[in-house]
């Protein structure tokens, strides 16, 4: 019978998978449309209601071909039409803004070298150092707030008002270390801020340390920090911070023991360390098919390749305890959570 036939389960298959494949395509060509709106200067110049005419004149294209990119923006609801002009929708305005607390090229930028890094996990040459250096600046970029932003230095300020005794430091003039910096945007951002307080900045990078000492100048804050290139378990300052901060998710396992020696060894009695945390590592397999879940997979295949694992909140207190902080806590912020602790 015809309800029997096994290419019939075959078929099932096939539309049940494409069921779930077919939205994550158009989702795909849907950031091919952004990156060419933003490459183009179409994104950009459409902040200005304008019509497709004027849009082809001053991008020197075809104006069928202008009209009809406009046309699959507003599809989108990334343009909206009033009469015989389009413009930016006020969210995508707000996202696309130059003045973002996180830049929309960048998020664009690190979303591909991202899939790139997924699609490539499996090779065993794959490592944090085969990137190349605009790969590597892209990853750094991606995971921070845009330091140029006139709302960054605010967020930064509600942010630490958040976490108890370190605003109070930073306001009236705190030194502190900062521990794989990446490219400066928290470190920066802090400094214009608090336009009294100090700092240092270590990363094993030397490219993202130099994009970050470019920012430092173009920032005016370039007198107030000091930049440390190397592994931060060799870090031979023995000043005496007010706080430390630890990019810990970009450290392998093997790194972070000795770096948290480092740090204990550079606060001052009674001052504060705090690190970002992760996502708790899925605790059942029910909990690996939610979006979380997805999202974890995704991010263990990359930095795993990197020697890097993810560590419990629970492993991380732990730590710190063998390290010889106290007062350890566990802090909800508009950033998400942090860990907090205290040198004895």
């Amino acid at each position: 019978m015809i309800q029997e036939h096994p290419v019939l389960k075959v078929l099932q298959n096939y539309f049940e998978a494409s069921a779930v494949l077919t939205p994550l395509l158009a989702g795909f060509q849907f950031l091919g449309l952004l990156r060419g709106a933003v490459d183009s200067g179409l994104l950009t110049a459409a902040r200005t209601p304008s019509t497709t005419q004027q849009f082809a004149a001053n991008m020197n294209t075809d104006i069928e071909r202008v009209g009809d990119y406009c046309h699959a923006l507003d599809a989108h609801g990334v343009f909206v039409k009033e009469n015989d002009t389009y413009r930016l929708a006020d969210m995508w305005a707000t996202l696309a803004a130059p003045e973002a607390v996180f830049s929309f090229e960048v998020i664009l930028d690190h979303a591909q070298v991202l899939s790139n890094l997924i699609a490539a996990s499996l090779k065993n040459t794959e490592t944090y150092w085969t990137l190349t250096s605009a790969e590597r600046l892209t990853l750094a970029k991606g995971v921070t707030t845009n330091p140029f932003s006139p709302h960054s230095p605010i967020v930064l300020d509600l942010f630490f008002q958040s976490i108890p005794g370190i605003y109070e430091r930073l306001a009236q003039g705190a030194q502190f270390l900062d521990i794989g910096c990446g490219v400066g945007s928290g470190l920066l951002g802090t400094l214009v801020a608090f336009p009294d307080s100090t700092a240092v900045a270590i990363e094993i990078a030397g490219d993202i340390l130099e994009e970050t000492r470019r920012r430092a100048i173009a920032l005016n804050v370039h007198d107030r920090v000091v930049f440390w290139q190397g592994d931060a378990r060799e870090f031979p300052d023995q000043s005496k911070f007010d706080f430390v901060h630890w990019a810990h998710t970009f450290f392998p396992v093997e790194s972070r023991a000795g770096t948290l020696k480092m740090a204990f060894d550079a606060v001052k009695p009674r001052g504060y360390f705090i690190a970002p945390l992760e996502n708790e590592p899925l605790a059942t397999d029910e909990d690996l098919h939610t979006e979380t879940g997805r999202a974890n997979s995704l991010q263990r295949l990359i930095y795993g390749s990197w020697g890097i694992r993810p560590v419990s909140h629970q492993d991380f207190q732990q730590e710190l305890e063998v390290a010889g902080f106290d007062e350890i806590q566990v802090l909800n912020s508009m950033l998400g959570n942090f860990i907090l602790a205290r040198h004895p």
